[in-house]
């Protein structure tokens, strides 16, 4: 046992260590407290975590923990006093609790009265946590990199009078900025008589000709209709009421600015777009994939799901197990998100990469492990959604995404066809799957949709595979 692990970590002031003792070769703390007056206690605790010690006090040695708490409340109270009576014998300037309520201080002032940094509720470190704040915003960076010890030196490099908070306060300022821009965005849309939401592209807001948009009624609402003179023109427009509000299309704005043959130009060509091009919308395929994948979370597997999302949550919220599990794997355990397509696959994947790790960190914190047969209804959850998760980062690409629709929606029914393991999820997967995309595989279909189809027959990877050799 080396001295720099044998006196590592924190000094030892809390009090709860009159009652323990520290065995640094095993990692244990030994509980010394008297049962009956004669037999020792002597549970041992992994690691040395003062909240571990209280809380087995708390649960097995309750007139002790009584006896604890009030000597922390009499040492805290001795604390304030001394805070005091050393406040009140500074005779050389304000303390930095007083000069904290200065919230017009100098930068001479500050280093007159030799601060080592900014007072909180000061401008000059109300101006550079704005400034951070505004750089989170706009890089999208994850809140934690204000804990990274780089980044709070680099700060500390840069301006060594201002105090980095952590990524508490700073989520915390985030919620605060959020919710004073969602109150002017609310406030600007209540000033509104009537928002489209839709975007033009590349062409004058009077005559669009492409249209991205949530739905057919917005893509007609795109269309800045203006001032028509002839019946036979609005008789056009009126035969869209089968799909959009018959208001929507018939709200015409007039342009005093426009000439007449501006106005029939304008007229003919939106006559144009209407006739011959067929509004058609295309879903997002990787969203639908996701929508299928929902059936194994809420099925066989629920129940299951929810044991792991419990133990995983345990172990990250333990910051002795955190560290075992690193130290023994270099890896550490996913939590899953509701709003991130596959996590809660990748959260599963590894738990079961560090199977072994797990159930020893477990097995030392007497957490109860997941039994053999759910050992392997995991594994069977990852072969099932394995496909899905690849298939859904070959249509993220930004490019030949559309020519991969066909090939994707063929490999994961065939995919679920021969999956053998869980039977009844994957033939509600399957049936699910057929239904949703029935539309880009059944040309019988009437809402069916030749493009994707198209596609993979000019993209020549997918052409050869399709056509066959005696059409290549």
């Amino acid at each position: 046992m080396s001295l720099s692990k044998l006196f590592a970590g924190r000094k030892r002031n809390s009090s709860v260590w009159k009652w323990f003792k520290y065995d640094a070769s095993s990692d244990k703390s030994v509980c010394l407290v008297l049962l009956d007056g004669e037999k020792v206690c002597n549970t041992k605790l992994c690691g040395k975590n003062p909240t571990n010690l209280k809380l087995h006090l708390a649960r097995n040695h309750k007139s002790v923990h009584v006896e604890l708490e009030e000597s922390e409340l009499k040492k805290l109270s001795e604390k304030k006093q001394t805070g005091i009576k050393r406040k009140a014998v500074d005779e050389n300037g304000p303390t930095l609790l007083e000069s904290s309520s200065n919230q017009n201080q100098t930068l001479i002032q500050c280093i007159n009265r030799r601060n080592t940094a900014w007072p909180i509720n000061s401008h000059e470190h109300k101006i550079r946590l704005n400034s951070l704040i505004q750089m989170i915003i706009a890089t999208c960076n994850a809140v934690t990199l204000v804990d990274n010890a780089s980044f709070r030196k680099l700060v500390n490099t840069l301006d060594y009078k201002f105090s980095l908070p952590a990524s508490a306060k700073i989520t915390s300022l985030l919620n605060e900025e959020f919710t004073v821009l969602t109150r002017k965005l609310r406030d600007f849309i209540s000033e509104g008589r009537r928002f489209t939401i839709c975007l033009d592209g590349w062409t004058k807001k009077e005559k669009i000709l492409l249209v991205i948009s949530d739905n057919g009624a917005n893509m007609v609402k795109g269309i800045k209709l203006s001032r028509m003179k002839a019946q036979a023109e609005r008789a056009i427009l009126i035969e869209l009421e089968s799909e959009v509000n018959e208001e929507q299309i018939t709200d015409l704005e007039d342009d005093e600015n426009m000439t007449n043959s501006e106005e029939w130009e304008h007229v003919d060509l939106i006559v144009d777009v209407i006739e011959n091009v067929a509004f058609r919308r295309l879903g997002c395929i990787a969203h639908v994939i996701q929508l299928v994948v929902k059936l194994a979370y809420d099925g066989k597997y629920h129940g299951l799901l929810l044991k792991v999302r419990g133990l995983v949550g345990k172990v990250r919220k333990s910051s002795v197990a955190l560290e075992k599990i690193i130290n023994k794997c270099g890896k550490t355990v996913i939590s899953d998100c509701s709003t991130r397509w596959n996590s809660t696959y990748f959260m599963v994947r590894r738990f079961l990469e560090i199977k072994t790790s797990i159930n020893e960190v477990l097995g030392d914190l007497n957490i109860d492990s997941l039994a053999n047969s759910e050992w392997i209804m995991l594994q069977d959850f990852v072969n099932l959604l394995e496909p899905f998760a690849n298939e859904t980062d070959i249509l993220q690409t930004d490019a030949l995404s559309l020519s991969s629709v066909i090939p994707s929606i063929l490999n994961l029914e065939c995919h679920l066809e021969q999956f053998g393991d869980a039977k009844d999820v994957a033939v509600k997967m399957l049936e699910d799957l057929r239904r949703r995309f029935a539309v880009l595989l059944q040309p019988n279909d009437p809402n069916f949709n030749p493009l994707p189809c198209a596609a993979c027959l000019l993209d020549p990877t997918c052409a050869i595979a399709l056509l066959g050799n005696e059409h290549t």
